[in-house]
């Protein structure tokens, strides 16, 4: 129970392998953690609702066939996998981005922008797949039981929609 005390009052301790306080650790990787997670955030939003509205404005046509097959891929493959060929490509291949680090606001916006690219297009690519799907389902949704409850309502022919 001491440490169960010692943890709401802030002492997480010392860490075994890094021999300094836990609670500096954390607060040493905090900056980049949110960083990541922000930028992720909304680059899957906006990209992801974009992709599925898109989809679905075109349902059927080759719009929506591309945006649906990326989908697919884009849940199916692990993260891992996608940061690889993102590194090898635009780091290794032509030297674009930096392959690792990060480099922290203070630096300046673009360094640190430049750093969080890779990162934060690799966790992004599941979940923008992932919203786009879902994006694409609703508004179809919502035409078809908007559309199929006034078909039943008027009595007219089904072509006639």
């Amino acid at each position: 129970m001491h440490w169960v005390r010692a943890m709401l009052g802030g002492d997480f301790g010392t860490s075994i392998f890094a021999e300094r306080p836990v609670l500096n650790l954390i607060s040493q990787r905090l900056e980049p953690t949110l960083s990541i997670s922000i930028l992720t955030m909304i680059l899957s939003a906006t990209v992801g609702v974009s992709f599925g509205v898109l989809a679905a404005w075109s349902t059927g046509g080759f719009v929506d066939r591309v945006l649906t097959a990326f989908s697919a891929v884009g849940y199916s493959v692990p993260i891992f996998v996608i940061g690889y060929f993102l590194v090898y490509f635009f780091a290794i291949m032509t030297r674009w981005l930096p392959v690792q680090g990060y480099m922290p606001i203070d630096n300046g916006i673009r360094p640190w922008f430049v750093h969080l690219i890779l990162p934060t297009i690799a966790l992004s690519l599941g979940y923008i797949a992932y919203i786009a799907r879902i994006a694409r389902a609703s508004p179809l949704d919502a035409r078809r039981w908007a559309f199929g409850g006034l078909h039943r309502r008027s009595g007219r022919p089904r072509s006639a929609f």
